[in-house]
């Protein structure tokens, strides 16, 4: 999905612009002669970009820290051009995020990201939670959530899931609109098939499962009550 907005190059010949991928939504540039897409800036979440001058700003943030401003420089390291939040944060422990697939509804791959408490420890039996997005077509991202954060949960000790089910937006337009006319089906399965999944790690306490959501993410807390 292609978000706005789009920034035309100096030369006319190609398009600054982001969308989602998997979970993350990088900066593209799409060139017009060869008709040709490619990552510009990977990772994360790019909240917004500007390009003046040959230098490129970037704000992003991801699940390891809140928003930061770059600046991209051809042949060169992105340089960070703030500290704003630095301080705030020296003095806090988060817990590390990773990325998993499993096989969820209809046999199809579907993502998660599983954000582990601070001082995790894989001998010790650890709660599991479900933060469910809501949408239903937005995604659980590579992000520091502003209102959902996973790294505040993870840090009384849960194990955070977070499940791109069918219908999450940057996995092809087949998946996001899997779900229409059958809301809540696919998504209760590939819920369940991630808390199959991780009920086989020997690190989650079978008898402390739980899911929290707002807005569609309630909804399915809700069905998965009734059902």
């Amino acid at each position: 999905e292609v978000q706005a907005p789009l920034h035309w190059e100096d030369d006319g010949q190609a398009l600054l612009f982001v969308a989602e991928q998997r979970g993350r939504r990088p900066l593209w540039r799409f060139d017009l002669p060869d008709r040709r897409a490619e990552v510009v800036v990977d990772g994360g979440h790019v909240q917004a970009f500007d390009k003046r001058a040959g230098t490129l700003v970037t704000l992003a943030d991801s699940a390891e820290h809140p928003a930061q401003l770059h600046a991209h420089l051809p042949g060169e390291a992105p340089r960070r051009l703030e500290r704003f939040n630095d301080r705030l944060l020296a003095g806090v422990e988060l817990g590390r995020t990773e990325e998993r697939r499993f096989t969820g509804a209809l046999g199809d791959e579907v993502q998660m990201w599983l954000t582990f408490p601070p001082g995790f420890g894989s001998r010790r039996k650890h709660p599991l939670l479900h933060v469910i997005h809501g949408g239903p077509h937005t995604a659980a991202g590579d992000q520091w959530h502003y209102r959902w954060n996973t790294q505040v949960f993870a840090a009384r000790g849960w194990v955070v899931a977070s499940v791109n089910y069918h219908g999450s937006s940057g996995f092809g337009y087949a998946f996001l609109d899997s779900i229409t006319h059958r809301w809540g089906q696919l998504e209760l399965q590939d819920l369940e098939a991630a808390t199959d999944a991780l009920l086989r790690e020997p690190w989650v306490d079978a008898k402390r499962v739980c899911a929290a959501g707002g807005s569609y993410g309630g909804y399915l807390v809700a069905w998965m009550n009734g059902h």
